[in-house]
């Protein structure tokens, strides 16, 4: 039960932020703001209560990286501050426990924040929701030299589902 709830609501963030990559949808996000906040809450209680039902810390790792990343998806390229101190907070542990790809994730989602610096988002076509996939599929290496369980190289696939924003003003007498 500790392992299913934790994945569960990470594939859930993970669905969504597939589903509105992209659109800054505030309703989406807020839904994904409060799972992670609920998965960091449960990664950094004290009490017994939550370190009983608390799973492996590499586990909820992975799933918080995930739900993270989703956050991000959905606010790509609009430089959420509530999004940002969060993503600060969650990568801020350096223990034994948080591996590179852990800080990698949170990396990543910072950066997703920021795309392009605010010029840019994330398409919604179906290449794109595969690139993305492919991308941020929530396996993260355990060092810089993994590539166990994922190729290094397909983090940068997102890359082909980056879209530029443009805001053109055009007269309307004149075209």
């Amino acid at each position: 039960v500790r392992y299913i709830y934790t994945h569960v609501v990470s594939a859930a963030c993970f669905s969504i932020g597939l589903r509105f990559a992209g659109t800054g949808n505030t309703d989406a996000a807020s839904v994904i703001f409060e799972r992670v906040m609920e998965l960091r809450e449960l990664r950094d209680a004290a009490n017994p209560i939550s370190a009983a039902l608390r799973p492996p810390t590499p586990v909820l790792e992975m799933c918080l990286g995930c739900a993270a990343i989703s956050l991000s998806m959905v606010l790509a390229g609009t430089g959420n501050l509530d999004a940002l101190r969060l993503l600060k907070i969650l990568r801020w542990p350096c223990t034994d426990d948080v591996s590179f790809g852990n800080h990698q994730a949170y990396g990543t989602a910072i950066g997703l924040l920021f795309l392009g610096g605010g010029s840019c988002t994330l398409g919604r076509d179906p290449k794109d929701i595969a690139a993305l996939i492919m991308a941020f599929f929530p396996r993260f290496p355990l060092s810089t030299s993994d590539n166990q369980y994922h190729l290094q190289a397909l983090r940068n696939l997102y890359a082909l589902a980056v879209k530029r924003r443009e805001l053109k003003a055009i007269d309307v007498d004149t075209g």
